[in-house]
């Protein structure tokens, strides 16, 4: 914690997230969940839906909102191990389909750090062919500072 500006750049300013920034935009991405792709969820997944498998389970938006954040963090920061800290997942004009492309894309919301991991909170949206937004995520992913080689025992 500190007030105003320290003239030592904060943890999250340098790492592993020292190339992100809030309010960064998330690339655009096309994105398809494959039917190869729902059916091997299907096979472990908790939240069968009733509707059958032309409809994404939770599990499966989640990962179709996910990716492109990832690919962008993993693209800068150093490597760490990432937990889930909190998701959710809004239907806007769905629900989102198996093998249907959508253009994925989002932005940074907050960095943020705790004494044992650094964070990173951030909105994916899934739009159609036409541009219609279907659904969005906003998503909390913790990294674990012990995992990270920039950090030592001693600052843990």
């Amino acid at each position: 914690m500190s007030v105003g500006n320290p003239d030592e750049p904060t943890a999250v300013g340098r790492i592993p997230l020292e190339d992100l920034s809030v309010g960064e935009e998330i690339p655009r991405q096309a994105m398809t969940v494959t039917s190869a792709d729902h059916e091997q969820r299907m096979a472990t997944a908790a939240e069968v839906l009733p509707w059958g498998n032309s409809v994404l389970i939770p599990s499966s938006v989640v990962g179709l909102l996910y990716q492109p954040c990832v690919a962008t963090v993993r693209a800068k920061a150093k490597p760490c191990t990432g937990i889930f800290g909190a998701i959710e997942i809004r239907n806007i004009n769905g629900p989102t389909l198996v093998d249907t492309p959508y253009t994925v894309h989002g932005k940074v919301l907050a960095l943020g750090q705790s004494p044992k991991t650094e964070l990173l909170w951030y909105e994916t949206y899934a739009d159609d062919d036409s541009g219609t937004r279907v659904a969005e995520m906003r998503m909390l992913i913790r990294m674990m500072k012990n995992s990270s080689p920039l950090y030592s025992a001693s600052e843990l």
